[in-house]
């Protein structure tokens, strides 16, 4: 993989990672409210402001640690540990920008099973 390469790799995992957290944070914060599935409460407005930042540095660690992938396997001639300390970086920071994309999901399923034991527990 050539360097320009991994920078367009980088920007496309960047755009992409950004899209789908906009996608969950309309499907939770406004498709999920007004079908009825989870009930709007103060908490939701916390929760968009907790979701703004965790989501955009998750898309961004996703997108760095897709760059820093795509980088140790292009260095063929460096020692051994310093490549897999960069593979292990960046598959850690994938899985912490995975996090921060899918933070309001996680949320919102909160928000459901809370919801839906209000309402088995009426009487």
């Amino acid at each position: 993989m050539r360097r320009s390469a991994a920078d367009e790799l980088t920007k496309r995992d960047f755009l992409t990672s950004l899209g789908v957290w906009l996608v969950i944070e309309f499907a939770c914060f406004v498709l999920f409210p007004r079908i009825g599935l989870i009930e709007s409460n103060p908490r939701m407005n916390t929760w968009f402001w907790i979701s703004v930042p965790l989501g955009v540095m998750g898309a961004f660690v996703l997108a760095i640690s897709s760059r820093m992938l795509g980088l140790a396997d292009l260095d063929d001639g460096e020692d051994r540990a310093k490549r897999n300390s960069r593979m292990t970086l960046g598959q850690i920071g994938g899985w912490l920008g995975i996090g921060g994309i899918l933070f309001p999901f996680v949320m919102m399923a909160y928000e459901f099973w809370m919801t839906a034991s209000d309402r088995v527990n009426q009487p």
